[in-house]
């Protein structure tokens, strides 16, 4: 389990759908604990999930987990994509 904390995913502070600390999950459904309309917002301006995840600095794979609500952003990733679609945070994010 110690290489698993040393990996570039939490080192960088990007989660890549590990049990980290960055993962925000639900401890009963192991779904994240907030929705989003990420993906109607992406769907707007037609980009790809590629697309978004280079404007923000992130994995497809990330964007693709916070639009299937199997991961919740960090602060700091939420804040991007709000600036990114310059909206409030709470906007885009509900509990």
């Amino acid at each position: 389990m110690g290489d698993a904390w040393n990996s570039p995913c939490v080192t960088s502070g990007q989660c890549c759908l590990r049990s980290t600390p960055f993962a925000s999950r639900s401890p009963t459904s192991g779904t994240a604990d907030v929705r989003s309309d990420l993906r109607e917002r992406r769907a707007q301006r037609d980009w790809s999930q590629g697309d978004l995840a280079e404007k923000l600095g992130v994995s497809r794979q990330t964007i693709n987990a916070i639009e299937t609500g199997k991961y919740s952003p960090s602060l700091e990733l939420a804040f991007k994509i709000a600036r990114l679609f310059k909206v409030r945070v709470e906007d885009v994010f509900q509990p």
